[in-house]
């Protein structure tokens, strides 16, 4: 047992399976690359947003969704019961400083090929961990889907806008040069023999 966890620890996956006389097959896929905002698009987005506003939701929606929240880990109803947030519709202020978050997104490979925008909306109780039950609970709600649709709408009105004003694309082009320096990723980036090589890039 001391020996298997040994080789699940060490960083080389061909080693391992050499170690063990087994075979193992390598399938690059996705979600490696980190995300690069591109603040020209998130400002055409939120404004938008502000425009549209956030989804709102009835006394009941949230009713149910502040009895998922009573299913959390006590730290985290501790913070939301600090917050006294149960379903937000809230809009932020804008910050051109994007906000570091945690966890893995195949957006990120996308925002290395073309400029990228996102906007989050709530379509779950304030605080639902990721990848939980508390997820899948709420996945065919109507707030869910409500937040969804109100996502969409965003979206669909800040497209439009970039799509009838080529200045718009052309800054957040530059933007996006700008921040790779003059390099994008390919879509699956070549990867070398160890296969813990970096991202491959190609200059534009």
């Amino acid at each position: 047992m001391d020996m298997f966890f040994a080789l699940g620890q060490y960083p080389n996956r061909r080693c391992r399976s050499l170690m063990t006389g087994t075979a193992v097959e390598i399938t690059f896929d996705a979600a490696s690359a980190d995300l690069i905002p591109n603040v020209m698009l998130a400002g055409v987005i939120h404004q938008e947003l502000n425009k549209i506003g956030g989804a709102s939701f009835s006394n009941s929606k949230k009713e149910f969704a502040a009895t998922i929240q009573k299913t959390f880990p006590r730290d985290v109803q501790a913070r939301i019961e600090k917050r006294g947030t149960i379903l937000s519709g809230h809009v932020n202020e804008f910050a051109e400083k994007p906000t570091f978050l945690h966890g893995s997104t195949d957006v990120g490979d996308v925002s290395w090929i073309v400029p990228t925008g996102q906007v989050y909306m709530a379509t779950a109780a304030y605080g639902t961990p990721p990848h939980s039950w508390q997820v899948v609970a709420q996945g065919k709600t109507s707030y869910a889907h409500k937040g969804m649709l109100q996502a969409g709408k965003v979206l669909a009105a800040a497209a439009v806008r970039c799509l009838t004003d080529n200045e718009l694309i052309g800054r957040a082009k530059q933007e996006h040069v700008r921040e790779l320096g003059g390099a994008i990723q390919a879509s699956h980036p070549a990867r070398d023999e160890t296969d813990e090589g970096p991202l491959g890039r190609t200059k534009i």
